[in-house]
């Protein structure tokens, strides 16, 4: 299964929370000396009257309770338990205010809103998981639960990332999903959602292909986006462009199909009408970083008015699938240089 858990780096062995009342009464210690519980903000949903641990990320605090947390993750069992004395933990993640824990899990790289997906998905797993859920928020309780160790939690969201967007290309990725599911893909090993990530890149949102077409300038002046994607990536995304466009190009010239309808019958075998076709209507220019759509499109057109007979209709049919098959099963994944049958999730 995808998505191993994260370790922070830096870190070193933890303590036992068997600490006596005067330890877990410590506060954290500010510039001045002065021993005083850091600014929050408290949760407006996630703050229990009687929760038993305190977790903060960022300025917003949350107050939940321990056992639901130590139930679900063997990363909060393990911390509270003392179960591994061998964890590492960076040691400034743990802290206490009015003899309660208090946690900072920004330190261990956990998001806010990733966190409050996760917290969701714990205390409500069934409506959430039946729920429709964006990509966005899939991807965070992966990251989440992977870095603190939810398994369950886990299982559930890698099997709705590959039933619902691994294979699928509609509705198409924002940019900003797409290179999160470059990120998510890499980090915690999803090669089919690297897949989808790099193509929904490829195949172009408007504003991403401005950045591409002065990929290195853009670079240079900061846009996040492409900072985030990374110099190799961003070389294989160019990379996978021309492949992309390529096929697309080859796919277009609609090989001719041998046709024993007598001469003027069908369409099929005739060059010309493939070149009406493709270039007339605009098919090439439009698709031709995304030749998965321009497949479908493609499928959609009525062969028989433009000519063919059944036969042949159904064979160029035939022909387009076993194309838009190869593409992403097997070409992607050369191109990307993936092993997506050796990961398993």
């Amino acid at each position: 299964m995808g998505g191993e858990p994260h370790q922070p780096a830096g870190t070193q062995k933890r303590k036992s929370l068997e600490m006596s009342t005067s330890t877990q009464n410590k506060r954290i210690k500010l510039t001045n000396g002065h021993l005083k519980s850091p600014e929050f903000t408290q949760h407006p949903t996630f703050w229990a009257d009687d929760g038993s641990v305190l977790i903060q990320i960022g300025d917003m605090r949350m107050k939940l309770h321990k056992s639901r947390l130590m139930a679900n993750s063997t990363w909060f069992r393990s911390l509270f338990d003392g179960m591994s004395p061998e964890e590492n933990i960076n040691p400034d993640v743990v802290q206490y205010d009015d003899g309660l824990a208090l946690l900072h899990l920004d330190l261990m790289d956990v998001r806010r809103e990733d966190f409050e997906v996760l917290v969701t998905a714990m205390d409500n797993s069934l409506d959430f998981f039946l729920a429709p859920q964006t990509f966005s928020c899939i991807a965070g309780l992966v990251r989440a639960s992977s870095i603190l160790r939810f398994p369950k939690l886990l299982s559930y969201a890698s099997s709705i990332l590959e039933r619902d967007f691994s294979g699928r290309l509609t509705p198409p990725f924002s940019v900003k999903e797409a290179v999160e599911a470059v990120e998510l893909g890499r980090r915690y090993s999803y090669p089919l959602i690297l897949k989808r990530g790099f193509y929904e890149l490829a195949r172009g949102a408007e504003q991403f292909n401005s950045h591409l077409d002065s990929g290195e300038h853009q670079l240079k002046t900061g846009s996040s986006l492409l900072e985030r994607l990374g110099i190799t990536n961003l070389a294989i995304l160019l990379d996978l462009r021309r492949a992309l466009v390529q096929t697309w190009i080859d796919i277009t010239h609609l090989p001719p199909i041998e046709c024993d309808q007598p001469t003027g019958k069908c369409t099929a075998s005739d060059p010309t009408k493939t070149w009406e076709l493709m270039y007339g209507s605009g098919l090439l220019k439009d698709y031709q970083s995304d030749p998965m759509l321009g497949i479908y499109k493609l499928w959609e057109v009525d062969w028989e008015a433009k000519g063919y007979c059944n036969k042949c209709r159904v064979e160029r049919m035939k022909w387009l699938g076993e194309q838009r098959n190869k593409i992403w099963v097997e070409d992607m994944e050369k191109w990307l240089s993936l092993q997506v049958a050796a990961v398993k999730k």
